[in-house]
Formats: C-alpha cells, sequence, structure tokens
C-alpha cells in the first residue's frame, strides 16, 4: 500500500469522528423507518420512542462491541486501511471486509457458519425491511391522492396494502438489473441525496410552531413542548439543520468515506427532484380537471383534511 503512496497519519480524534460521521448516517440510517407506519403500532407514541432509541442504542452496541473485541485482537486500524486503500485506489486483490479476515484467521465452522447466517438474514432482513416501509409510502401517496387510489387498497385477508408492495418490488426489480448491467448506481451519492432532501422537512420543522401556531397548541406534549421561550422541536430542527448541512460538506472534503461526488452525481439529484415536481405538479392538474380538488389541500392541514 505504501508503495502507491498509502499514508496513515495520526489525526486528532475529533478530526476522525467529524470525517466517520458519514459513516455513522448509514449505520444509524433507518431507525426513524416505524414512523411510516405509526398508524398501525399500538401505543404508538410509546412504542415510536422505545422502538427508536432502543434500535439507536442497539446498533451502538454491536458495533461498539464489535469494534472493542475485533480490532485489536484481528488486525490494527493501520492494516484495515492499507487493506482499504489497495481495494478502492489500486487494481491490486484486497477485500477490506473484517468478516472476511476473521473467518481467514480463524477458520473454524462454528464462527464462518455465524458469520455466513449473519449476512444472509442481513440482506433478507434488509429487503423485507425496505419493502415495508416504502410499500406504505406509495400507500400514504395513493391515499393523498398523488398516486392511483388503487395503490391504498388494503388486502381484506392480508390486511396489508398488497398493490403497493407489488409496485414496491416491481421498481425493485428494475433496481436489480440496473445494477447488474449499468453503472448507474455508480454516479449516486445516498448519503448526499437523502441530506439534501431532508432539508426541507428540517426547515419546516424549525418555522412550524411560529407559522401554524394554534396547530402547534393543540399539538401532543412530546411535540409542544419548550425551553424556556423556544420550541422544542425548533431546537432539535436546528441541530438537525447543522448536522445535514456537516454532512452535505463532508462528502466533498472526505471522499474516500463518502464516495466521488461527480457531474453526473448532481446532475441525477437534479433529475430526480425537478422530475419528483412534475409528476406532482400533472397529478394535481389531473385531480383538479376531473374532481375539482386541489392537491395542495391535502398538505395544509395535519392531520390531512
Amino acid at each position: 500500500a505504501k508503495k502507491y503512496g498509502f499514508e496513515y497519519p495520526i489525526y486528532p480524534w475529533w478530526f476522525g469522528a467529524l470525517a466517520g460521521a458519514i459513516m455513522g448516517f448509514w449505520i444509524y440510517y433507518g431507525y426513524y423507518i416505524p414512523n411510516f407506519f405509526a398508524g398501525e403500532l399500538k401505543e404508538a407514541p410509546k412504542t415510536l420512542l422505545l422502538g427508536g432509541w432502543g434500535a439507536l442504542i442497539y446498533t451502538w452496541a454491536i458495533f461498539t462491541l464489535g469494534a472493542v473485541l475485533l480490532y485489536p485482537r484481528l488486525m490494527s486500524l493501520e492494516w484495515m486501511a492499507a487493506v482499504g486503500y489497495l481495494y478502492y485506489n489500486t487494481s491490486e486483490w484486497a477485500l477490506p471486509f473484517t468478516t472476511y479476515w476473521a473467518s481467514i484467521l480463524w477458520p473454524h465452522p462454528v464462527p464462518v457458519l455465524i458469520i455466513m447466517i449473519g449476512w444472509i438474514y442481513t440482506l433478507v432482513n434488509l429487503a423485507m425491511t425496505y419493502f415495508f416501509y416504502n410499500s406504505r409510502i406509495f400507500f400514504a401517496m395513493a391515499f393523498d391522492r398523488a398516486l392511483p387510489e388503487m395503490f391504498a387498497d388494503v388486502h381484506p385477508k392480508l390486511r396489508s396494502p398488497l398493490k403497493a408492495m407489488t409496485l414496491c418490488a416491481i421498481l425493485a426489480a428494475v433496481g436489480v438489473a440496473l445494477s447488474v448491467y449499468t453503472v448507474i448506481f455508480v454516479q449516486f451519492n445516498f448519503v448526499l441525496y437523502v441530506c439534501l432532501v431532508q432539508l426541507i422537512p428540517v426547515a419546516a420543522a424549525i418555522i412550524y410552531p411560529f407559522v401554524r401556531k394554534e396547530e402547534f397548541e393543540r399539538a401532543p406534549k412530546l411535540v409542544n413542548f419548550k425551553i424556556g421561550p423556544i420550541p422544542g422541536i425548533t431546537l432539535i430542527g436546528c441541530a438537525t439543520m447543522a448536522f445535514l448541512l456537516w454532512m452535505i460538506l463532508a462528502c466533498w472534503l472526505y471522499p474516500a468515506v463518502g464516495g466521488v461526488i461527480g457531474p453526473w452525481t448532481i446532475g441525477w439529484f437534479l433529475a430526480f427532484f425537478i422530475g419528483g415536481v412534475i409528476i406532482f405538479l400533472i397529478m394535481r392538474w389531473y385531480r383538479m380537471k376531473t374532481e375539482a380538488f386541489d392537491l395542495l389541500l391535502t398538505y395544509k392541514e395535519i392531520p390531512p383534511l
């Protein structure tokens, strides 16, 4: 690795923490997913809080325990960084995956079997999770009349939005084909895209108590609490906004962690964003013409009209 220009300088801990925040975003992304199907939960306010915080703490414990037990005994961080450098920057054969080297250095069938089952379970569970909550997004869009109403149908026996889940499966199959036969997804940047789109709802949360005062006062205590004269949701929103802005900046500052951002990365994001706006305007026009109903009214009140 050093022959190819690899260096391993010692930086202050806070420098590594700032750069590593991108990976932290990847690792912890998804704890909020139950919010998409909150209407299907029992005692949703309590369940969502326990589930969200429980997911964060449980995930932190797993990764922390793994790092404490594996790296001092299995390999040094410098060695792992060197393997990663070879993998991403050279044509040399190298695999920067801890589980792979654990199986090589400890070729016992029991740990190898545990690692294999863990990988299979994780992938299958991840696919099920995405199918589950993405289908609820399509369901909500149909319920709001931003998609055809048939995607809001609930199967009488399965008690689930089967048509919305089928649409999700079709789009997933298209995505798999594009991933196998094209290089389109190499041009995407997950962290950058997610942080950019989250700027809009976070900004809305910051100003919500001031522009919709009556709604804010009627909200549950969990939502309308204040710290001194400042609404808690505004303070949390400001902290979240600062974090998102840092993530966007970090994607450019640390391409080795977040991935290289090129013209196509920005171009695809603009295409998705503008395309979404165009689709919404078409649906709004269609509803106005056929039903004399303005889709924007759906988002004027909480809960929707």
